[in-house]
C-alpha cells in the first residue's frame, strides 16, 4: 500500500499541475484597450458654378473637410463631371487656360468669384470656407 501511495503522489501532483496549466491558458476574452472616439472634422459644403455664357450655367455641390482651395474644388469637380480643364503653373500660381474647351484670351477669360465678389488671390491660394459659392465666369476681363 505504501508503494501505491508513493506512486499516486506524483500522479496527483502532475494532475494538479496540468489542471492549473490548462486554466492559466484557457481561452479568455481578449482584453483590449478602449480608445475614445476621435472627433471627426465636420463636413463642409460649397457650390461651384461654371458660367459658360449668359444662358449656360452649370452648378455643382462640393463637399470638403478642410484645407481645400478654390482650385481644388475646380479640379475635383472637373474630373468628377468629365469637364475638360487645362491649366498652367506659374511662379505666382495656377492659371486656368481653358474649361470645357473655352480658352482664356485677351477677349474672354476665366475669372473666378467668391460669394459674388471678384477674388483677390489666385484660386490655388484661396482657402474654402463652409457655404462658399465659387463662380468661374467666362467673361471679358474688364467686366
Amino acid at each position: 500500500m505504501k508503494k501505491k501511495l508513493i506512486l499516486a503522489f506524483p500522479l496527483v501532483i502532475i494532475l494538479v499541475f496540468a489542471v492549473w496549466l490548462k486554466s492559466s491558458f484557457a481561452l479568455k476574452p481578449k482584453q483590449t484597450n478602449t480608445v475614445s472616439p476621435t472627433l471627426t472634422q465636420a463636413q463642409k459644403t460649397a457650390r461651384v458654378d461654371f458660367v459658360f455664357s449668359e444662358t449656360d450655367t452649370k452648378q455643382f455641390a462640393y463637399e470638403f473637410v478642410e484645407n481645400k482651395s478654390a482650385f481644388d474644388a475646380l479640379k475635383e469637380i472637373s474630373e468628377r463631371e468629365g469637364i475638360a480643364l487645362e491649366t498652367k503653373q506659374y511662379d505666382f500660381g495656377i492659371f486656368v487656360k481653358s474649361i470645357n474647351g473655352l480658352e482664356s484670351s485677351a477677349e474672354k477669360a476665366w475669372i473666378y468669384y467668391i460669394n459674388d465678389k471678384s477674388a483677390e488671390v489666385g484660386a490655388d491660394k484661396y482657402e474654402l470656407k463652409d457655404k462658399d459659392v465659387i463662380e468661374w465666369k467666362y467673361i471679358t476681363p474688364s467686366e
